[in-house]
Order: C-alpha cells, then sequence, then structure tokens
C-alpha cells in the first residue's frame, strides 16, 4: 500500500509540473509543452529536469504494478484460476497505475490535440502493455534496465519526430 501512496503523491507532483511549465518558462510554445510530456526539452535546465522527473514516472508506472504481480503470480500459478478471475486479479493491481499512465500521456492530447500526439500516446500505451505482458507471461522476467532503456529510447525518439 506504501507504494501506490508514494507513487500517487509522485503522479499528483508530475501533473502539477506539467501545470506550472507556462508559469515557470512563460516562452515555451504549447507544442514544445506537449512534447515535454511525450519527449523530452533540454533548454532551460528547469524544463529538463521536469522532462526526467516524466521520464521516471513512465518507468515507475511499470515496474511498480509489475513486482506487485510478480509477487502474487506464484500463488496464482498454483491455484490455476480461470482466465477471467485471473485477469480481473491483475487489474486490481494495474488501474491505478495504468490510470496515472494515461492521465499523464493524455495532458499532451489536452495541449496538442494533433493526429501525431494521438499516435504517440498511442504507441505509449502499447509499448506500456506490451512490457507487462511479456513480463508476466514469462517464466524468467525482463531486466528493468531494458524497460528504462526502451523507455528512453522511445522518448529521444519522440523527441525527434514530434
Amino acid at each position: 500500500m506504501s507504494k501506490k501512496l508514494g507513487f500517487g503523491g509522485y503522479f499528483l507532483l508530475v501533473l502539477l509540473l506539467f501545470y506550472l511549465v507556462p508559469t515557470i518558462v512563460p516562452q515555451i510554445s504549447v507544442h514544445d509543452h506537449a512534447s515535454l510530456v511525450l519527449g523530452y526539452q533540454n533548454s532551460p535546465f528547469l524544463i529538463a529536469m521536469i522532462a526526467v522527473f516524466s521520464f521516471f514516472f513512465d518507468y515507475l508506472s511499470l515496474v511498480l504494478p509489475q513486482s506487485e504481480l510478480l509477487a502474487i503470480r506464484t500463488s496464482l500459478l498454483v491455484r490455476r484460476p480461470s482466465l477471467w478471475r485471473l485477469y480481473r486479479g491483475y487489474g486490481r493491481f494495474l488501474l491505478p497505475y495504468l490510470l496515472s499512465f494515461m492521465i499523464v500521456k493524455g495532458v499532451s492530447l489536452f495541449l496538442w490535440p494533433q493526429t501525431i500526439t494521438v499516435f504517440w500516446f498511442s504507441l505509449y500505451l502499447l509499448e506500456w502493455l506490451c512490457w507487462l505482458a511479456l513480463n508476466l507471461n514469462r517464466r524468467v522476467t525482463l531486466p528493468n534496465g531494458l524497460i528504462l532503456l526502451m523507455f528512453g529510447l522511445t522518448r529521444i525518439l519522440a523527441h525527434y519526430l514530434f
């Protein structure tokens, strides 16, 4: 429970920082503000730190529920529940993390409602779900550093293509 509470505080901090970006840096354009959510900006130091906070938020939104689910996976494998009960049990752990991830990424849709933003939002959501499914359906979990690397590469790609 303390993980969820800490993550909830971090979620609120990231949302507050995204909300305060125009007051911190008044000359930032709406496009740059939206790209800060999906990619990264490195021009002023404060904006770069907000981009780093957002990057680690993406990473934590996947690693924390994954660690909780891996802890209960052995008990679920012994019981062999039906597929519906399995997903219902997993959903209880995943929903707060997935919704907060979607809300933070959805800020970009609110700021810059363009097709490219919808594409990057969908790509991030698909990446999040694929990494989770890969780690939950394997006997050996993938290293968390690989997840961090892939989220970083996606952000760099989003920075150059957004």
